[in-house]
C-alpha cells in the first residue's frame, strides 16, 4: 500500500464519491487524517485513518487484499473502524482476534428544515441564566487540549491557525472548570461533525443542549450542515430534542 501525501489524496475519491461521511471526506479533501492506496492509477482499495476512525474502502478480493490491509490494521488500533466491504470483518477480527470488538453507531437524517431555530434560542437563553456560554478562541483552544475529557472538541485540528479558520465551537465554564462544550470534531465542503461533552455532574441541566444549540445555529449562518452521529441511545435522543431525526443504527469495530 501506498501513503499519498495531503495534494495527492483526490486519487481515491471515486471510491468514496457516495459517502456522506465528514471524517472520511475530510481526509479525502487533504484536511486531516492519513491515506493509503493499493496503486496510484486506478486505486481499488483505500485505508484511511482519521480522527478516532478508520475507514476500509473497496471490496476485499482474495488473499493479497487482505494481507495489504492487515499490514496497516495497526495504525488502526483504537479506533473505530468503517467498513463497505463485510468481507472485512474477519480479516480485523483475524487480525487480533483477543481485541476486536463489535459496536454500533447511530446516523440522523440531513435534514436542515428540521431545526426550530427559536427552540434552540429557548435552550440557549435558559441556560445563559446561570453560566456564561464562550465561544472557543486562542487561549481556550490550549486550555481544552490538555483537559483528557474535553480535548476532542479540538485535539484533531493540526493547529490553532487550522481550528480557528475551520472549526468552532462554544464551551461552559464553572469555578474554571470546563464543564461543558460542543465543536465542529472534524470538517469538510459544506458540512461539519459535530462532538459534545458534558461533565457528568453537570448533565441535566441543559448546558449539552445550549452549547449544541450554538453550533447549530452558527453552521446554519455559515450555510454548513452539522451532521450528527451518534455513539449511544443517550446521544440520539438528545439529538432528537436539537431537530435531528434518527436514520439507522450501523455497525462498526474495534482492535
Amino acid at each position: 500500500m501506498i501513503q499519498l501525501m495531503n495534494n495527492e489524496v483526490y486519487i481515491l475519491k471515486k471510491l468514496a464519491q457516495d459517502s456522506g461521511d465528514v471524517c472520511l471526506l475530510s481526509a479525502l479533501e487533504g484536511h486531516m487524517g492519513k491515506v493509503w492506496i493499493d496503486c496510484n492509477k486506478t486505486p481499488q482499495l483505500g485505508f484511511i485513518v482519521v480522527a478516532d476512525f478508520c475507514y476500509i474502502l473497496g471490496k476485499c478480493k482474495g488473499r493479497e487484499d487482505e494481507q495489504s490491509i492487515s499490514n496497516l490494521l495497526e495504525y488502526a488500533k483504537g479506533k473505530l473502524i468503517k467498513i463497505e466491504d463485510p468481507k472485512w470483518v474477519q480479516v480485523i477480527q483475524s487480525y487480533s482476534p483477543e481485541r476486536f470488538k463489535r459496536f454500533n453507531r447511530y446516523s440522523t437524517k440531513r435534514e436542515a428544515t428540521r431545526f426550530d431555530i427559536d427552540l434552540l434560542g429557548v435552550y440557549i437563553r435558559r441556560v445563559e441564566e446561570n453560566f456564561e456560554i464562550k465561544r472557543i478562541d486562542a487561549q481556550m483552544f490550549e486550555k481544552i487540549l490538555v483537559n483528557p475529557f474535553m480535548a476532542d472538541l479540538c485535539c484533531f485540528f493540526s493547529s490553532i491557525e487550522d481550528y480557528m479558520t475551520n472549526g468552532f465551537g462554544y464551551i461552559i465554564e464553572h469555578e474554571n472548570e470546563i464543564v461543558a462544550g460542543a465543536s465542529s470534531y472534524s470538517f469538510c465542503e459544506g458540512m461539519i461533525d459535530i462532538t459534545i461533552g458534558c461533565v457528568t455532574e453537570y448533565r441535566g441541566k441543559g448546558l449539552a443542549k445550549a452549547v449544541a444549540s450554538k453550533v447549530i445555529l452558527e453552521s446554519l449562518e455559515k450555510k454548513i450542515y452539522p451532521v450528527w452521529d451518534a455513539v449511544d441511545q443517550r446521544s440520539i435522543a438528545l439529538a432528537n430534542r436539537l431537530g435531528y431525526e434518527y436514520d439507522q443504527e450501523y455497525e462498526v469495530y474495534m482492535i
